[in-house]
């Protein structure tokens, strides 16, 4: 009987490749899609700063107004989840760079820097910002009196405190 064959060979390793940035739903995270490679999640474990795996001027963005240095973490080997707060500049638009070197393959023994280290950056759809799928819209709920009187003195009073949707901003409005 013939030798049996050796088993097949793994395809080649790549470099990590960045496919997108969209919100979640409520804009509460940032979503990163890596391709079909497992990555070494940039040796994260757990919840950590973004700033070991995301460029330091995305890691300002993320942090926007806030002092709180901004946590990511690993949903699998391909997907980065950034926790945002009311206070992130991130935006429909924004760029979000990777720090070079930071994630390779999950089966790579190199090092970084080498040729098999993830770098690049993705623009996050201006008009697909939750990914193709649609992100939560404000719901304006405004009450006040059905009626108010003819006098001079008297004040409309509203009340739009019911509204709902804001995702991780909190809702503003102003009446004219």
């Amino acid at each position: 009987s013939p030798p049996p064959s050796p088993p097949p060979s793994p395809p080649p390793l790549h470099a990590p490749e960045l496919l997108s940035a969209a919100f979640d739903t409520t804009g509460s995270q940032l979503i990163l899609t890596f391709d079909s490679q497992p990555t070494d999640r940039g040796e994260m474990a757990g919840v950590g700063p973004c700033a070991l795996v995301l460029a330091a001027a995305t890691v300002a963005t993320i942090r926007g107004g806030g002092t709180d240095e901004p946590l990511c973490y690993w949903q699998d080997d391909s997907t980065l989840v950034v926790n945002l707060d009311y206070q992130t500049l991130l935006a429909p638009g924004s760029t979000v760079s990777l720090l070079d070197g930071a994630i390779r393959p999950a089966l790579s023994t190199s090092p970084c820097p080498s040729p098999l280290c993830a770098v690049g950056s993705v623009t996050i759809d201006i008009n697909f910002p939750c990914g193709g799928v649609a992100c939560t819209q404000p719901v304006a709920v405004v009450s006040g009196s059905p009626q108010i009187s003819a006098c001079p003195s008297e004040v409309l009073k509203l009340d739009a405190s019911a509204s709902t949707g804001g995702g991780i901003k909190p809702l503003a409005y102003a009446w004219r």
